[in-house]
């Protein structure tokens, strides 16, 4: 591909996000004088995503690791009335452009939107959005509110991309937010640790399953 056709289409992305939001977003932090209470998000872990046949797949020797660690934490956090959200992109079909440099991943109403085979699923809370901020859904940001939460424990994918959007949404709004490692996953192994060393930057703390199990536990 020529130069010159590699910049145009990357412009014609840049416009195809416009006037899109910040890729993650702001809004006004939440009240302080609240007893600690956590939720878990479990953030697009679809099947376009985690399927080697998805349209967007992550590297594929990270799927089925990250699934079998969010199963396993599932009934625990349940256990321990941490509240489970379930969150997932539908992207519109009318955003051609974008879609076509997502390989049409997560298009609104298509399969590659369901939650992943294999994952539990517990509850019907489940929110969507179509911006990598969670957070960018109002729903769910208030949702988060009248629930008294505090605290935020992640996981999913793409821990460079959706996931990092997320984690600034939430310290922006100032909750207190946990990432669990070997649930987080990302195209490459490269990426994944890319973001990994972003997160420590931001000063978030990231635990194995076992800790986070521990944490909540105390």
């Amino acid at each position: 591909m020529k130069p010159f056709t590699i910049k145009f289409l990357y412009t014609l992305l840049i416009i195809s996000l416009l006037p899109a939001c910040s890729p993650y977003t702001k809004g006004q932090p939440i009240q302080k004088d609240l007893p600690a209470k956590f939720a878990y998000l479990v953030i697009d872990i679809q099947e376009d995503f985690m399927n080697a046949n998805g349209k967007l797949p992550i590297d594929q020797g990270q799927s089925p690791k990250i699934i079998k660690n969010i199963n396993e934490l599932l009934p625990i956090f349940e256990q321990q009335k941490i509240e489970i959200i379930y969150i997932g992109n539908e992207f519109n079909k009318s955003e051609t452009i974008a879609n076509w440099f997502r390989n049409n991943a997560a298009i609104a109403g298509s399969k590659g939107t369901q939650l992943a085979a294999g994952l539990k699923v517990l509850n019907h809370h489940y929110f969507p959005k179509n911006h990598p901020d969670a957070f960018s859904n109002q729903e769910f940001d208030q949702y988060l509110r009248k629930q008294n939460i505090t605290g935020i424990i992640i996981s999913g994918v793409f821990a460079d991309q959706c996931v990092l959007s997320t984690v600034k949404g939430a310290l922006n709004r100032e909750y207190e937010v946990f990432l669990i490692s070997g649930t987080l996953g990302a195209k490459t192994d490269e990426n994944l640790n890319n973001a990994l060393q972003k997160y420590h930057k931001l000063d978030v703390s990231i635990f194995t399953p076992e800790q986070i199990v521990n944490k909540i536990s105390l």
